[in-house]
């Protein structure tokens, strides 16, 4: 488990995108590592997406119908980071959508800030 947990931040480490650093003119090349990034990082945080959607859907309605909620709720966007991850992998040389832009807003599952519809 320890391994696991390693290996897992050492990939986060390095392929996530500086966040201090200046705004320099990205080249196209920076634009396609950055989205082949981007997949494989929706992939593998994919599953923090079931805790954000109990975290937020246990709020309003309570725990007996949050919970459940939040749970079909956080597998099923979890599918879809999943399937979002792989499309980005694989479409990283192509400028789709515009300009390499994120398919799926936020861009990564631990920038959510509310309940699903609310983002």
């Amino acid at each position: 488990m320890n391994k696991f947990l390693a290996l897992t931040v050492a990939v986060f480490l390095a392929f996530a995108p500086p966040v201090f650093a200046e705004k320099a003119a990205e080249t196209r090349g920076d634009l396609i590592r950055h989205k082949f990034a981007r997949g494989w990082i929706n992939i593998l945080a994919s599953p923090l997406e079931i805790p954000m959607a109990l975290k937020y859907t246990v709020k309003d309605p309570g725990v007996i119908l949050g919970v459940p909620v939040g749970f079909v709720q956080g597998t099923v966007m979890t599918a879809v980071r999943i399937f979002t991850g792989a499309y980005e992998i694989l479409s990283a040389p192509f400028p789709y959508p515009q300009g390499y832009r994120p398919v799926i807003e936020p861009e990564f599952s631990w920038q959510i800030r509310g309940p699903y519809g609310t983002r």
